[in-house]
């Protein structure tokens, strides 16, 4: 499984359904909060009952107590007050945002090095995804945050195609190295793409 969430392509089709979605349904980042916060307090509350079940009274609680509290006081703070955490994810995907600009300016410029002929254009992108990061984070307008969320949403769809595209200019330097019987340390460059097809390639 750990395996599967480190692909790129898994990850950039996940972040492709996640900009749709907010896309096309920004209004729903509420219910997005409110679903987190029940995912936090059901786990809490089951571990908090399975305290009182006679094989556990037998041993302190410890710290299993206090961390099934905290999640269920979190996930109902999420669930009753979903507004004021909505804006609060607002700002955290923002920032993810732009930490995803700063990784595919450096992927672009490690495959440049690598004789990828990736064109400088393409640098326009991770531009664009900071420029939308800091539209988000310094949009004061909304307070529902729909625009903020539509925003989030393109920039997430465009950084998903864009890692596509990088993956299969990876693939294809790849293949091309190994035609022209280049050592296996000559793909070394490409290793901070993951590969989604590791293993298949002859």
């Amino acid at each position: 499984m750990n395996a599967l969430l480190r692909n790129g392509l898994v990850r950039a089709l996940c972040v492709l359904a996640l900009g749709i979605f907010f896309t096309a349904r920004p209004e729903a980042a509420r219910w997005f909060t409110i679903a987190v916060g029940v995912a936090f307090a059901i786990p809490g509350a089951v571990a908090l009952a399975g305290l009182f079940d006679r094989h556990t009274t037998q041993r302190s609680p410890g710290l299993t107590a206090v961390v099934a509290t905290g999640c269920v006081l979190f996930g109902l703070a999420l669930a009753v007050f979903p507004d004021t955490f909505t804006a609060s994810l607002m700002y955290v995907l923002a920032a993810a945002l732009a930490v995803a600009a700063a990784l595919e300016a450096y992927a672009m410029t490690r495959l440049r090095r690598e004789g990828s002929g990736l064109h400088g254009a393409f640098f326009a992108v991770p531009a664009l995804l900071l420029g939308a990061a800091l539209f988000v984070a310094f949009y004061r307008d909304s307070v529902e945050a729909l625009p903020p969320f539509i925003v989030l949403g393109a920039g997430a769809i465009l950084y998903a195609l864009s890692e596509l595209f990088l993956l299969a200019c990876a693939a294809r330097l790849r293949r091309r190295k190994a035609a022209g019987g280049e050592p296996p340390h000559g793909t070394a460059g490409t290793e901070l793409l993951p590969r989604p097809d590791e293993g298949t390639d002859a």
